[in-house]
């Protein structure tokens, strides 16, 4: 019976396939000493369960734009991601598909914003509102990519001067003016969803029942730290519903480093919205930072969100050249010979990623 024989190279490039893909497993993740805090968010995910109004426009969408894709913020309800991985939602100018020549003309050709703006006003059924909400929103970043000409847009909604929590809207517009893909999470009607939160919104926002230094003792409670507000000096506090907090003095220190304080508008539905505190904290030993929120009219913590999350760093013992047994450069003229195995080499990088 005839034998296979197997050179030493190749016997070495199996092996070092097999230690690459299968004969063991290197982890990039490191667990912290101290478990990390579940997040939470006591909001009513009214958003997908009120959806019906927005069923039809939807397929009315889908049938002018092929594998249209729409997602819906969980709380609001607003559409999250509306985009195609087939085609454009418009076509050049902001005009075709998706929105039509019609409305296309209400907006000038030169508007930098023309196709999200008609694409908004053709749509406003999905969305609830129409462009008139950009007039009161801040244009947080508006630039263009340098390499392909993306422009990209983003809105944040502002009340009263302060921000709506997650408010934002962001179109991608092509550089012939294709409207690529929209995100929303705006609220439609800010005054209504006021009221409807509060009634007397407008007294708790000028004098609000829990202060920024109470809303950060309740985020630091809800850490398991606790704090009193005599703990905390404001270290800035501008524009006045935003705080740069830090301790007075004491083993407080560490979780007040670079500690952050805005109040905002929480939305609770598509039409409720109520004024809270974000807080940014890191907690005491472990360095994970949270944000949460705390209502400025009871104290109750909405939300905890973990911003962060432990890496520590990935030793490796790998081929750092082509193969087991590099030739580099090659040989001018065919050849028979091979070149010496080279050992491997251990490496230690950062685990920026760990799925890599």
């Amino acid at each position: 019976m005839p034998t296979l024989s197997l050179s030493r190279p190749f016997l070495s490039l199996v092996a070092w396939c097999l230690l690459a893909f299968g004969a063991g497993t290197v982890f990039g993740f490191e667990q912290a000493a101290n478990p990390v805090l579940p997040n939470f968010d006591r909001r009513d995910p009214s958003g997908p369960r009120g959806l019906g109004a927005q069923g039809q426009p939807v397929e009315k969408l889908k049938q002018r734009v092929r594998g249209l894709e729409v997602e819906f913020d969980r709380v609001t309800g607003a559409p999250k991601w509306v985009r195609s991985r087939e085609e454009f939602l418009s076509g050049a100018k902001g005009q075709g598909r998706a929105i039509s020549a019609q409305v296309a003309q209400g907006f000038a050709v030169d508007d930098p914003h023309r196709a999200i703006k008609a694409f908004l006003k053709e749509h406003s059924e999905l969305f609830g509102h129409g462009p008139e909400v950009l007039e009161r929103a801040r244009l947080r970043r508006d630039f263009k990519t340098e390499h392909n000409g993306l422009h990209t847009a983003v809105w944040e909604q502002e009340y009263e001067g302060i921000p709506v929590f997650e408010g934002l809207l962001i179109s991608n517009t092509t550089a012939e003016g294709e409207l690529a893909s929209v995100s929303s999470q705006f609220v439609p009607d800010l005054d209504a969803a006021a009221n409807q939160g509060l009634a007397a919104w407008r007294a708790l926002k000028e004098k609000p029942k829990i202060s920024a230094k109470g809303a950060l003792v309740k985020a630091a409670q809800n850490l398991g730290v606790e704090l009193a507000e005599d703990d905390v000096v404001l270290e800035e506090q501008k524009p006045r519903h935003y705080a740069k907090i830090h301790a007075a003095a004491g083993r407080r220190a560490a979780l007040l480093r670079g500690a952050l304080v805005q109040m905002c508008w929480v939305p609770f539905s598509r039409t409720t919205m109520r004024l809270a505190w974000e807080v940014y904290l890191t907690r005491t030993g472990t360095g994970e930072q949270y944000r949460l929120l705390v209502d400025a009219e009871t104290g109750e913590v909405i939300a905890r969100h973990l911003r962060s999350f432990n890496l520590s760093e990935a030793t490796y013992r790998v081929f750092t050249t082509a193969s087991p047994a590099p030739m580099r450069p090659g040989p001018s003229t065919p050849t028979t010979d091979q070149a010496p195995v080279v050992e491997r080499s251990l490496i230690t990088i950062a685990a920026l990623s760990t799925n890599a």
